[in-house]
């Protein structure tokens, strides 16, 4: 890192602060130029599409930023959230753009200030409503090595970053084509002799039956939750007795909260969030573990299967049933009086073994993208601070 020079965001480009063209004039608003707001940032690297955009009348002189601007979010709670502009316009005013002279890399700036960010928390201070000027912004100070150097390192990283959206997509058509089967395993079924869907209701309505749920397959139920099982919530535990490591896991309303030296369950079973903004939420846990009093857990009746249950469970969103407080809560007993559709055993067992095989796939593909992301961290640590040396 020695041949690496400091250089202030005001040295390495041109510092764009945003502005918002006058509402009320509709000719102002009727184009097809990007107008970038921070909430149009996502989890990539580019930001490509805007909630809005303006027209050629509303562009300022010199406040327009080009194609792989360094866009930057200056005020309020998503301070120091970036994007590249994936498209010629203007920002509003909570975002600070860079635009890079030539002797700098943009995506190497990019990663580097990203590398970097925790800088933007100094200068503002404590105040109600966190804010960066453009000033202030303009001080940040990053570690710069020489042109063919940052071209180096950002191809590395931009390789990686393109490792991870690809997943993020795979993961998201994965995740649309199980909600699509969600819905036609839990309306239409599986016809187990031949291990394949019904018929839907307008091709074959011969296969159904109406009920107080609508028109379901003939051999199918509708029953309350109380019928298929049981609802408990778990056992009070302080903090001071769970800890990183443990024997036994300790499920809370919101998943796995830590280990302790004692369980209260043994089996595989579902738990339902209890209490607070998660209330509602679905886990499963299995072999011995403690639930928490946050934690409502479920025990099936005779001839239920936990995965079918579960992905039903889940399916209802039992948190807009929680009771208005400051606290939000479910009720036990009002969740066991919901209705549900419920075929024999044996299809449940065919119907959870489908979706056990989409989630499969996810879990592979997610377990894929934590290990890309924890990469890219290594790497941005190793390049960017100049531990490990890039030869031109």
């Amino acid at each position: 890192m020695s041949n690496w020079k400091e250089y202030s965001l005001s040295e390495i480009g041109n510092i764009i602060t945003g502005y918002t063209p006058p509402i009320l004039n509709k000719t102002k608003w009727d184009g097809n130029v990007a107008f970038y707001s921070p909430a149009d940032f996502g989890q990539h690297l580019y930001c490509n599409k805007t909630e809005r955009t303006i027209s050629e009348t509303a562009l300022q002189r010199n406040r327009t930023i080009p194609v792989n601007s360094i866009m930057v979010t200056c005020i309020g709670s998503t301070i120091g959230k970036m994007s590249l502009a994936g498209n010629y316009g203007i920002t509003n005013q909570q975002i600070n753009t860079i635009v890079c002279d030539v002797k700098f890399h943009y995506l190497f700036i990019y990663y580097s200030l990203l590398y970097n960010i925790k800088q933007i928390d100094a200068l503002y201070g404590v105040t109600a409503i966190p804010i960066v000027n453009k000033q202030q912004f303009s001080t940040i100070r990053l570690p710069i090595p020489a042109f063919s150097i940052q071209q180096k390192i950002a191809k590395i990283l931009s390789i990686i970053d393109g490792q991870i959206e690809k997943t993020e997509a795979i993961i998201a058509k994965y995740q649309a084509v199980k909600q699509g089967m969600l819905q036609d395993l839990f309306t239409r079924g599986i016809d187990v002799t031949t291990g394949e869907l019904r018929p839907k209701y307008e091709d074959a309505p011969e296969l159904y039956k109406d009920s107080p749920l609508g028109m379901i397959p003939k051999d199918w139920d509708v029953e309350s939750l109380d019928q298929v099982c049981k609802m408990r919530s778990g056992e009070g535990i302080t903090a001071e007795t769970i800890s990183e490591v443990g024997e036994y896991p300790v499920y809370g309303g919101n998943g796995l909260r830590g280990f302790t030296d004692k369980y209260t369950h043994d089996g595989y079973y579902i738990l339902i969030g209890r209490q607070g903004a998660l209330c509602g939420n679905i886990t499963k846990a299995s072999g011995k573990f403690y639930a928490s009093e946050h934690a409502v857990v479920v025990t099936l009746h005779e001839n239920m299967d936990t995965d079918w249950l579960s992905e039903k469970l889940e399916m209802m969103t039992l948190n807009k049933y929680s009771e208005a407080s400051a606290q939000p809560g479910l009720s036990v007993s009002k969740i066991l009086r919901l209705k549900i559709v419920k075929p024999k055993y044996q299809e449940q067992k065919s119907i959870s073994s489908k979706i056990n095989q989409a989630n499969e796939k996810l879990r592979i593909e997610g377990k894929y993208l934590i290990k890309t992301r924890f990469i890219k961290q290594g790497l941005m640590s190793d390049l960017l601070s100049g531990k490990v040396e890039v030869t031109a």
